[in-house]
């Protein structure tokens, strides 16, 4: 069931996540625990110049996979069916991935794992602080507006976010 307040929107913005499940498997050179652990802005640095080398890239809707993207997908075609929607991916390899944003196949992560990316941002912090630090970092690399949402264009945002992310 939609709201009354989203069907009357002119437009809404979907913010989901990535997944770890990819339709295209990880480019070698892009596994997050791979890098050398540094500072968030070398190694944002260090992380797009990897990017930036490989040649195929992929929009967020035909690179994610797995049964959480399945169904924040179906969601988002039911609001599609009544307003425009723009899809956002808060990606933990990219930053905020908006609509027409393309990237490379890669393993990075929040959660637990051997590409979790507080494993390679230096200093003594907890993983949440060094993955705000992280996001901050990368979205400043990549030129894109702070705060984040500043990206936004909808009357709606609606969120659709992990633990992992929402900290």
């Amino acid at each position: 069931m939609i709201s009354t307040a989203l069907l009357q929107a002119s437009n809404v913005d979907v913010i989901v996540t990535c997944t770890k499940r990819k339709r295209v498997p990880a480019e070698p050179t892009l596994r997050f625990g791979r890098l050398a652990t540094g500072g968030p802005c070398a190694t944002a640095e260090a992380w797009l110049a990897l990017a930036d080398r490989c040649s195929q890239k992929h929009e967020p809707a035909k690179l994610y996979a797995g049964a959480g993207w399945a169904h924040s997908q179906a969601a988002i075609n039911t609001i599609k069916e009544r307003i425009p929607v723009g899809v956002y991916v808060l990606s933990a390899g990219f930053g905020l991935l908006a609509p027409g944003d393309v990237v490379p196949s890669y393993s990075a992560t929040f959660a637990r794992g051997e590409d979790q990316v507080a494993l390679r941002i230096a200093g003594d912090d907890p993983a949440s602080p060094k993955h705000r630090a992280w996001w901050a970092a990368v979205n400043e690399a990549r030129h894109q507006p702070s705060p984040l949402c500043n990206q936004l264009h909808g009357d709606i945002a609606l969120y659709a976010l992990g633990q992992d992310y929402l900290q």
